[in-house]
């Protein structure tokens, strides 16, 4: 038998079964991971304004705990104001949830001394608990749909450019 003869025979059914096993060009869709959903809450901000984690879908919401007390958040604010002023245009909401314990009126007058921006709401021991906070400061960033995306412990210039990029990317994706 010649080799022509051989390959279709022998070779050609043997390549059919190949094919039928795994299809060539066909691409699978990746699994999605799994992305928890951030806990939802609805507190008052220092400045009166009730707010809703989940009514802020469709917007990029970055979720910082910290306190005055806390040296690397204090670090953090200029850092978060900037990314704040630059990016609320295009849906950015950014939210602090100090953990003082006290007078509103001690974290208020902290705010505007350096500044702050965003939001600030007084986290209670729920919603610390609900979000495992420990050490501060810690963030977490929430994509358009409210699933967590990323979380952060602490503070450095590398952290913060961090933030400052997954930020960056979730807010050029549309529909994300």
């Amino acid at each position: 038998m010649d080799l022509p003869l051989k390959w279709l025979k022998y070779g050609l059914p043997f390549l059919i079964a190949i094919l039928i096993q795994s299809p060539v060009g066909c691409k699978k869709e990746a699994p999605k991971e799994k992305r928890p959903l951030a806990p939802d809450f609805t507190l008052t901000s220092l400045d009166g304004k009730t707010i809703t984690l989940s009514q802020l879908k469709g917007k990029i919401v970055l979720l910082d705990f910290w306190a005055t007390w806390c040296a690397p958040c204090r670090l953090a604010i200029p850092h978060l104001n900037d990314l704040y002023e630059a990016n609320r245009e295009r849906g950015l909401e950014i939210i602090g949830l100090s953990l003082d314990k006290g007078s509103p009126a001690r974290v208020r007058k902290f705010a505007l001394n350096m500044g702050i921006q965003y939001t600030i709401i007084m986290a209670d021991d729920d919603l610390v608990k609900r979000y495992g906070i420990s050490p501060i400061p810690t963030t977490y960033l929430i994509d358009r749909e409210g699933y967590i995306t990323n979380k952060w412990v602490g503070f450095s210039q590398n952290l913060m450019s961090k933030v400052t990029a997954e930020t960056e990317r979730l807010l050029s994706q549309r529909g994300s």
